[in-house]
């Protein structure tokens, strides 16, 4: 399935649930994760083939006072987000 943002190599499953932007694409990548959607949804991020490497990485969301708890994920988990909101995260930390 091609991405829609070459600059963008992740994207969530199921699709169409939330939205990503990726700020690096060698060593550890910043990652915006946001959802416009009234209710909550558990999303998994996924790779194109030129970061494939990314997928067998941790995920991190460190604590921003106000926005966001800090959090772990293994590769492969469902990340919660909740409604009308989203998450910075660290891929590969």
């Amino acid at each position: 399935m091609p991405l829609p943002d070459p600059l963008t190599p992740a994207m969530t499953r199921p699709a169409g649930q939330a939205h990503t932007a990726q700020t690096s694409h060698a060593g550890p990548a910043g990652q915006a994760l946001a959802s416009w959607s009234e209710e909550t949804v558990d999303v998994q991020l996924i790779f194109d083939a030129g970061s494939a490497h990314l997928a067998s990485v941790g995920v991190e969301a460190l604590v921003i006072q106000g926005f966001q708890a800090a959090a772990r994920f293994q590769p492969g988990e469902t990340i919660t987000i909740e409604p009308n909101s989203g998450l910075l995260l660290t891929i590969g930390y």
